[in-house]
C-alpha cells in the first residue's frame, strides 16, 4: 500500500504507528459492516466495546472520528467496509482503520457554512493525534486511519 497523509499532519514516513512493534503489545480486532447507514453505530459500538476499562476518557472523540469514517465509508464509497481497532499496551494509543474497496481518495472539503455534510475530514484532522490514507496499488480500495492517545485512567 502507498500511504500519503494530507496537509497539516505527520509526514508519511512516520504516518501510522506500528502497533505491532509497540512496547507493552497490542491487541487488534476487525469487523466488517455491510454500506448501511445502520453500520455507523454498530461500527461505534465495535469500537467502544475494544477499549480498556470500557468507555474511557476520550471513547467520546474516537468514536465520533470513527462515525465520520464509516459514514464516509456508506456514503461514498458505497461499498462493505471493514474497521479494525489496534489498542496499543501501557501507551494507551488506539489506531482505528476504516477499509473499503472504492477507488478514490478522499480529500477534506470546504463545504458552505449552511451545508449538512463535508466536514468529517476536518473532524478527523482537529481531533486525531494523526491520521491518513493508505491507497491500495493492486485493485481499487483504500485505508483511512487515525491514531489517537486515550488519558491515563
Amino acid at each position: 500500500m502507498q500511504s500519503t497523509t494530507l496537509p497539516g499532519r505527520t509526514p508519511p514516513t512516520a504516518a501510522r504507528p506500528d502497533a505491532a512493534g509497540t512496547e507493552g503489545g497490542s491487541a487488534a480486532a476487525s469487523r466488517r459492516f455491510p454500506a448501511d447507514a445502520t453500520s455507523v453505530g454498530q461500527a461505534r459500538r465495535f469500537l467502544l466495546g475494544r477499549l480498556p476499562d470500557g468507555r474511557a476518557d476520550g471513547a467520546d472523540a474516537l468514536a465520533l472520528m470513527l462515525s465520520e469514517l464509516a459514514t464516509n465509508a456508506v456514503c461514498h464509497a458505497a461499498t462493505e467496509f471493514e474497521v479494525t481497532v489496534h489498542v496499543v499496551g501501557e501507551t494507551r494509543q488506539v489506531v482505528v482503520e476504516v477499509t473499503d474497496d472504492a477507488g478514490g481518495y478522499p480529500t477534506p472539503q470546504e463545504p458552505d457554512p449552511d451545508a449538512t455534510c463535508g466536514r468529517g475530514l476536518h473532524v478527523v484532522n482537529a481531533l486525531a493525534d494523526a491520521w491518513g490514507v493508505d491507497v491500495r496499488r493492486d485493485h481499487p480500495g483504500k485505508t483511512v486511519w487515525f491514531s489517537s492517545t486515550l488519558p491515563a485512567g
